[in-house]
């Protein structure tokens, strides 16, 4: 229900302030609902598979802040997540700190980058909530550090800033090894959906494919004595019906099909009637955002990458909702019910994945807050069988 109370809320703000232009009360609002994001997030309990894990980890696994050397400084070992959670405990302070200090930061940087680049901001934060927002504050919570400061990290990359740049995916680096790919991607940022965009595009589509057939082959020179987790991931996804190439190809047709024709619609319209628009700055991560889509297709694990470049597509899609609405053929209210309806497709296939799979929906529904910690069994049967930690009440 609080999910539902957010939506509509941004959806009535949305109508308010970026469509009918009033601006009293307006940045009050933006802090309020990033108030609720945070608190939302940083009080859940339980809520998330990942969560679980990093839950386990604080109380039995981080070093405390005196035991923190120089050997936990390197790659793969996520220091500066690490040392979040050590400097947590040695203030004596519960994982729900953590949470709460983990959400704000996200949900914060977050905010900022949509208000410093779209004029719509509670059109972009609806778009972030139904794509996002449960997959940064509940699933990846370093990964989710690691992708708002790349955020930044691309906005020097676009103004050819490279030190500044790179000193902030080093920081990234140190939050998730992941971000060691992002080293590579301004070199790709002369990408464009032009012939040799498409050539790219359809590169990517294939690669996803190849990589999807040799996975099991190749999933084994992944394992090792100190990184068995990723090895036993990708023979997961590889073994899985849910993620099988076949099941993820037929997903693919529909669920990319459609995002990509908003995408390239919204981006014809631009190129056409609003040239000097700041959005098509970000073209280049747009495209980077097909591509790991059409990636993704074959080797579902580079969803972890999709996730970087998604807040572009927020801001897009909200120009694209915002400009329908404020047309001026019919009513204010008309023109604001015909965009909700010519986008109600992408919004209902966005939120189908989380309620339509029975995994994916008792990670997050119902929810759960650390006030009441209530157990339910449904999430714990999941987790349980995904062999995460059970729960015991003294440990939030």
């Amino acid at each position: 229900m609080i999910y539902l109370f957010i939506l509509v809320l941004l959806l009535i703000l949305s109508f308010r302030y970026d469509i009918r232009g009033k601006e009293r009360g307006r940045d009050e609002c933006y802090i309020i609902v990033l108030i609720i994001f945070i608190l939302v997030s940083g009080l859940r309990y339980r809520i998330g598979t990942d969560t679980v894990t990093y839950l386990y980890r604080f109380y039995h696994e981080y070093p405390a802040l005196e035991d923190f050397s120089l050997e936990d400084w390197y790659v793969g070992k996520d220091p500066l997540f690490v040392l979040l959670n050590s400097l947590v405990l040695f203030l004596g302070g519960k994982f729900y700190i953590v949470q709460l200090i983990h959400a704000a930061i996200v949900n914060g940087l977050v905010f900022k980058y949509i208000r410093r680049h779209s004029p719509y901001i509670f059109t972009c934060i609806f778009f972030y909530a139904i794509m996002e927002y449960l997959y940064y504050n509940t699933q990846v919570m370093r990964g989710s550090m690691s992708i708002v400061i790349c955020l930044y990290a691309n906005d020097y990359f676009l103004r050819r800033k490279w030190l500044k740049g790179y000193s902030l995916l080093v920081i990234a680096l140190m939050f998730h090894a992941q971000t060691l790919v992002m080293f590579v991607m301004p070199f790709l940022f002369f990408l464009r959906f032009n012939k040799k965009g498409i050539v790219v595009l359809v590169a990517a589509f294939f690669l996803g494919q190849v990589a999807g057939i040799l996975l099991n082959d190749y999933a084994v020179l992944f394992m090792s004595e100190e990184n068995t987790s990723i090895g036993d991931k990708m023979l997961t996804y590889a073994n899985s019906e849910k993620y099988s190439a076949q099941m993820v190809l037929k997903g693919a047709i529909v669920t990319i099909g459609t995002r990509f024709a908003y995408l390239f619609f919204i981006l014809g319209y631009l190129k056409r009637h609003d040239k000097s628009n700041d959005i098509l700055r970000f073209e280049p991560l747009l495209m980077l955002f097909c591509v790991f889509m059409l990636i993704q297709s074959g080797f579902v694990i580079a969803y972890r990458y999709v996730a970087y470049y998604a807040i572009y597509v927020a801001i897009l899609f909200a120009y694209g909702f915002v400009t329908l609405a404020k047309s001026v053929k019919f009513t204010q209210a008309m023109n604001y019910a015909r965009a909700f309806i010519l986008f109600f497709p992408i919004m209902f296939l966005i939120c189908r994945g989380k309620i339509q799979d029975k995994d994916e929906y008792v990670k997050y529904f119902p929810y759960a807050s650390v006030i009441k910690k209530s157990i339910d069994p449904d999430r714990e049967k999941l987790y349980n069988y995904l062999g995460r930690p059970s729960a015991k009440l003294k440990e939030y």
